[in-house]
């Protein structure tokens, strides 16, 4: 059972990966961030998969596991950069304000 979470992860992270590179706007965020999200996206709903007794031979927990992890790094990567673009462009314009003396 917990052997198989490992496997599932590394998929995940894989996923992350793969995405990262698939989805514009990359530069805005971190390397590994996608890969992470996906690994975690993965284990949580491994975990939640078992406890609510499907097996880990079953196609189902790896698909619904898999799914949820796409799902996740899809939804960072297309919503942190705007974020990211604005946040810099609010910096940039509190360091560009006169200071007052």
């Amino acid at each position: 059972m917990g052997l198989a979470l490992i496997p599932a992860a590394v998929i995940g992270a894989l996923i992350g990966l793969g995405l990262r590179y698939l989805i514009a706007g990359r530069q805005q965020y971190g390397l590994l961030l996608l890969p992470a999200a996906g690994a975690a996206a993965v284990c949580v709903t491994w975990v939640i998969g078992i406890w609510s007794g499907l097996s880990h031979e079953a196609l189902w927990i790896w698909l619904i596991s898999f799914s949820i992890a796409s799902i996740v790094c899809i939804a960072l990567a297309k919503a942190l950069p705007p974020k990211r673009e604005q946040a810099d462009a609010d910096l940039l314009a509190e360091l560009m304000r006169p200071a007052a003396r």
